[in-house]
């Protein structure tokens, strides 16, 4: 019987860095071209996050040096990994907001995975309507007051998952992509959210969600698979 398929996640708040010498030459090129302070801490924290998360996931990278590690990107944006002149089987994916840096990886080439981090917080009935489907505005608007602001939030950050699995951002229409809905109650327990459509020829397309306090971590994933993949998911719980 196969085993079931991993995939590694992590969630912490971002740090500061005075030392930089777990960068590798690229990434300490691409530093510099960022202008703004915010978006070089947010990088460098997702980045630092991403490569020790590979270490402590992955077998073959475990006694790597972080230097010897490089998280580059495609042409559409989506980040790879690159290792000893080669690109490193798998996929992986990071988000921040608002001073939390989450990341995700899994060594399954035949995965393609989104992780986006949201903070519980209303969202304008303008935003709902420009961003969310006839069906999600509906469902949304129709929640008592005190569980409206966890469900938008949801489904905004489980779109911004899929379009990243997709490796498309917010390129396309966020209405393209659509979901089903699930009891909000429950806390640091990875639930499913069905996703109804999106843009895709992947046969399958899974979300999963937590919430843990203020905030909303969704982990996409998206394979061609025939059938539903059995997943498990292993938290690295603290880096230093």
């Amino acid at each position: 019987m196969e085993s079931d398929k991993i995939i590694y996640w992590i969630i912490q708040e971002q740090r500061v860095f005075s030392d930089l010498d777990w960068l590798s030459i690229s990434e300490d090129n691409f530093l510099q071209t960022l202008r703004f302070p915010k978006r070089r801490e947010e990088w460098l924290a997702g980045r630092w996050l991403a490569k020790n998360l590979l270490v402590q996931g992955s077998e073959s990278l475990s006694d790597t040096k972080l230097n010897e590690i490089s998280i580059e990107k495609n042409a559409d944006g989506s980040p790879f990994v690159l290792w000893k002149g080669n690109i490193l089987p798998g996929s992986i994916s990071i988000s921040h907001r608002s001073g939390n840096i989450a990341a995700a990886w899994t060594p399954y080439p035949d995965f393609r995975i989104g992780i986006d981090l949201e903070l519980v917080e209303p969202k304008t009935n303008s935003f709902i309507e420009d961003y969310f489907t006839n069906t999600e505005i509906e469902y949304t608007l129709n929640q008592k007051p005190e569980k409206q602001a966890c469900v938008s939030s949801l489904i905004w950050s489980a779109k911004e998952a899929v379009m990243k699995a997709m490796h498309t951002g917010l390129s396309i229409d966020t209405r393209q992509v659509e979901f089903g809905f699930c009891p909000v109650d429950q806390e640091k327990v990875w639930q499913n959210l069905n996703v109804i459509h999106y843009p895709e020829n992947s046969n399958n397309a899974n979300l999963f969600w937590q919430r843990q306090g203020g905030k909303i971590i969704t982990l996409a994933v998206l394979t061609q698979a025939d059938k539903q993949e059995s997943l498990t998911f292993q938290n690295i719980i603290q880096i230093e």
